[in-house]
């Protein structure tokens, strides 16, 4: 159970980084006549329709930096479990074959 715990917490904590990131670097640019919560709320897929043309390439490097930190909170995560890892105790899960022994099948090939 809880294995499961830790990427439903993060997965809604990198979501909210992100959409935090993105408003403000948008934000950042001074649109005019812009919503930027319209815009994050519909997606990557309406940017060339909401954005003015000029602004496309700088909405897309934006949206570019914001996904950038949704991968580094990644990176650090996996990089962590490290830890939890190596607290673990080391044991075999292979049960006994028929015979009773352990890993006769790879002594016989």
């Amino acid at each position: 159970m809880m294995q499961f715990f830790g990427p439903a917490i993060f997965v809604s904590v990198a979501n909210n980084l992100f959409n935090s990131k993105l408003i403000g670097y948008i934000e950042a640019l001074q649109i005019p006549d812009l919503d930027v919560h319209n815009l994050v709320q519909g997606g990557a897929t309406i940017i060339r329709r909401v954005v003015p043309g000029e602004y496309v390439p700088s909405v897309i490097e934006a949206y570019m930096r914001a996904l950038r930190w949704t991968f580094r909170i990644s990176l650090i995560l996996s990089c962590l479990s490290i830890f939890g890892v190596l607290a673990m105790e080391w044991r075999k899960v292979k049960g006994p074959d028929a015979k009773g022994e352990i890993g006769s099948e790879a002594s016989e090939s």
